[in-house]
């Protein structure tokens, strides 16, 4: 966190600077965080449509949805960390948040490895279940496996990054991803066209990035001053500190993974339509994603703010943050939908030059673009309301709002008419469901009674 003394004391930008300028200073580095994950995960796509086909840029995006199911469940439990991290920081809890820092990471470390025992294990039968083209399946389980492979990093990354997030630096974690990026461009380029190896060399790739951006927070961790210094001698799990992490993550952590799952339903319904609908899917996803990580930017600001000043007891400033990210998002998101709307189909030309897959891709992305602005709604407000450790009942909403209207759209609407475009809208229907959702429980819900109250303190 960038810190100046004033009068003996830190002066902490989040709780007592211009909230305007702050949350732009805070979230410009998340936003082009974003956009370079984004970047090789397009170059990703690039170098896989280009070099090896459509068949191969389908399968590694069906793997997508997957991956997601087992990596963001344990992200989203994480995420306790980083809401737990910004309250006792807000309240100036040093102790108690350096502590916090050292039970997180441990559990980031032993989880990773869970998740990435668990998933090359189980990725025969996650495909099998998602009907993956049967020309898509060897390319699918290659680069499957070798993904989850790495998955204890991304999850190590995922925890560190957000701690210093938590603290109000979002600059380190930027360097740190657009490092990895260009590593993982490079070893795509070296991989795939340069030495052959098809899918798993761009798996490879991926995994050795998330290596280097997991070796470069862990080594900011420890070496920093600040009082989230991760600490390796006499380091172990706090068992008060770790079942509040779980506490306040494990919600966030089923909401992801019930995202994911029903993602994994609706692709699965993609593939039925055969190679040239996942790869059209897959090329608009790609597009589509620089959305989602602008959105993502703004609910991680909206946790941080509120997560910082309801620690501090500040009612006033919980809400001018929030009003502030509103303001924000409707400026970004805007422009975004309309280039996404006009030239969707044009910037798909990145990933193929197959005129049906291209058509297709426009066609998701059109019937995406003039939605995107309901998801503010849901993103922002549900960041807030878990940035005051109220993190159930935003669970709950999403649950029912997202997770089960899809499946009773995939299951019971979508038969009735099986079409592309059947599958498709069903996105645009369950964002504005949830964010209906999430401006009544806004305005109207039982978190508002705990804004103006610190949280307990911790021992």
């Amino acid at each position: 966190m960038e810190e100046t003394a004033v009068k003996g004391q830190h002066y902490n930008p989040i709780t007592e600077g211009s909230i305007g300028r702050e949350m732009i200073r805070f979230m410009i580095p998340i936003i082009l965080s974003s956009l370079f994950q984004q970047l090789y995960n397009t170059v990703d796509a690039i170098v896989v449509g280009q070099f090896i086909g459509t068949e191969a840029l389908g399968a590694v995006d069906s793997t997508g949805a997957i991956t997601r199911l087992l990596i963001f469940f344990l992200v989203g439990l994480a995420s306790g960390a980083t809401i737990l991290t910004s309250q006792l920081l807000g309240a100036k809890e040093e102790g108690a948040a350096r502590r916090a820092v050292q039970t997180a990471t441990g559990f980031a470390f032993l989880g990773g490895l869970f998740v990435s025992l668990l998933g090359i294990i189980l990725s025969p039968w996650l495909l099998q279940a998602t009907n993956v083209p049967p020309e898509n399946y060897d390319y699918a389980l290659s680069y499957m496996r070798i993904y989850f492979g790495g998955a204890v990093f991304t999850v190590i990354y995922n925890m560190g990054a957000g701690i210093l997030k938590s603290a109000g630096d979002s600059k380190r974690p930027f360097y740190f991803l657009l490092i990895s990026s260009f590593v993982n461009i490079v070893l795509d380029l070296l991989f795939v066209p340069g030495l052959g190896w098809g899918v798993a060399g761009a798996a490879a790739a991926t995994v050795i990035s998330q290596l280097v951006s997991a070796v470069l927070v862990v080594r900011t961790l420890l070496t920093t001053k600040e009082p989230y210094r991760l600490e390796l001698s006499g380091m172990h799990i706090d068992r008060g500190f770790l079942g509040e992490i779980l506490r306040l993550g494990f919600p966030r952590g089923i909401k992801s993974s019930l995202f994911s799952f029903s993602n994994i339903l609706i692709v699965s319904g993609v593939n039925s339509f055969g190679s040239d609908a996942a790869a059209g899917f897959a090329a608009a996803g790609k597009l589509d994603m620089i959305v989602w990580f602008f959105i993502e930017a703004l609910s991680v600001s909206a946790t941080t703010f509120v997560g910082q000043n309801y620690g501090a007891g500040d009612r006033k400033r919980v809400f001018r943050s929030i009003h502030v990210c509103i303001g924000y998002a409707f400026l970004m998101l805007i422009p975004i939908s309309l280039i996404l709307w006009f030239f969707g189909g044009t910037l798909a030309r990145l990933f193929t030059s197959d005129e049906t897959v291209l058509e297709l891709a426009a066609f998701v992305l059109r019937l995406y673009a003039p939605f995107y602005w309901v998801t503010i709604f849901t993103e922002v407000y549900a960041g807030s309301i878990q940035g005051t450790g109220e993190t159930f009942r935003p669970m709950l909403v999403t649950f029912f709002a997202v997770c089960v209207l899809r499946a009773v759209w995939m299951l019971f609407i979508f038969p009735l008419h099986r079409t592309f475009g059947m599958v498709v809208v069903s996105y645009p229907v369950t964002w504005a469901a949830a964010a209906f959702l999430f401006i009544i429980y806004y305005k109207f819900g039982a978190w508002r009674k705990k804004i103006g109250v610190r949280p307990p303190r911790q021992e």
